[in-house]
């Protein structure tokens, strides 16, 4: 609907991203915080690839359906539609049940609990270990590239290539592909030193984002977005394992909520440089800061690689009590 009212400028749209960022990291932190007990510690590898391919068959649709819309009904329908089916997912999502009898057996501690001294020992368990730390870090490194490097593609392709709407829907779908693609070649980072797997992944992350530098036309455009998602995705998947199968229960919730607050923060940082920089530069200058930045980190990380064990080899960081 904002979309929609006369006289949008950056800052306003700048904004809306950044408070919807904020709504993205406290669904994430609830419905992360779960997975372990759900799914058990012997199938993280496997429960975090079946999430993420759920979100890749939304990722390879979704925007194919909304540039076919754009095109078709215009902006105002889109996002009327677009809006219909976010309040369906809420509505289904608020049905979901799950009994934590941890939390159950704690509730009483719990309530008596200080809530910034629960988020202190969250923090200070993270940066207390450097797998811990390591991982964090990663984690934001993703969650700011994500939203960078795609918003930026975005104010390029539209904007300094003046692609149609179908195009630019065919691009980012393209990022469905790649994750699909990603998923049946997680397994075999398996068995792969997660330090090393997520170097290598995010060098192909960087690749990605050179190839859709280095393009005009839309096809090779989204080769390299395919590239970048899938690399990505990949990242994730392993990510999330590391955290969940190195955080105990009895500190995972609380750790997990701190990860994915500082995680949410860099999205939100991502999110406002996307808005920004394209527009004091453009889509272009943009994609190559996200390119170099990416692939400075890439070779960063070869420096943490000791502290690194196989993805299906990971010990309990147990929190000491003092």
């Amino acid at each position: 609907m904002v979309l929609t009212v006369g006289g949008l400028n950056i800052t306003l749209m700048t904004g809306l991203l950044v408070f919807v960022s904020v709504c993205g990291m406290v669904a994430s932190t609830a419905f992360n915080a779960m997975i372990p007990q759900v799914a058990g510690r012997s199938k993280l590898l496997q429960a975090n690839t079946y999430l993420e391919g759920a979100e890749s068959i939304a990722t390879l649709i979704g925007p194919a359906i909304g540039g076919y819309l754009l095109g078709s009904v215009g902006v105002s329908t889109a996002l009327f539609i677009a809006s219909g089916v976010s309040i369906i997912s809420t509505i289904c999502a608020m049905n979901l049940t799950f009994d934590d009898h941890h939390s159950h057996c704690q509730a009483t501690a719990t309530k008596k609990a200080s809530f910034w001294r629960h988020s202190l020992e969250g923090f200070n368990y993270l940066r207390k270990y450097p797998q811990q730390v390591i991982n964090t870090l990663i984690y934001c490194v993703l969650e700011f590239s994500t939203v960078y490097i795609e918003m930026s593609l975005l104010f390029y392709t539209t904007v300094n290539l003046n692609l149609s709407e179908n195009s630019v829907g065919i691009i980012f779908s393209s990022a469905g592909i790649g994750t699909i693609v990603s998923l049946l070649m997680v397994n075999f980072f398996k068995h792969i030193n997660w330090v090393k797997a997520l170097m290598i992944l995010l060098a192909g992350a960087t690749l990605g984002t050179a190839i859709m530098i280095m393009s005009d036309n839309h096809y090779m455009i989204g080769l390299g977005m395919a590239i970048f998602d899938g690399s990505l995705a990949m990242g994730y998947i392993i990510q999330s394992t590391i955290h969940q199968g190195l955080s105990p229960d009895n500190i995972l919730a609380r750790a997990g909520s701190a990860y994915y607050l500082i995680g949410g923060l860099f999205s939100m940082i991502g999110t406002a440089a996307a808005g920004l920089l394209p527009d004091l530069f453009n889509g272009h200058i943009a994609l190559m800061i996200g390119s170099v930045v990416l692939g400075i980190i890439a070779c960063a990380m070869y420096l943490f690689r000791d502290y690194g064990q196989p993805v299906d080899e990971i010990d309990l960081i147990v929190l000491e009590e003092k």
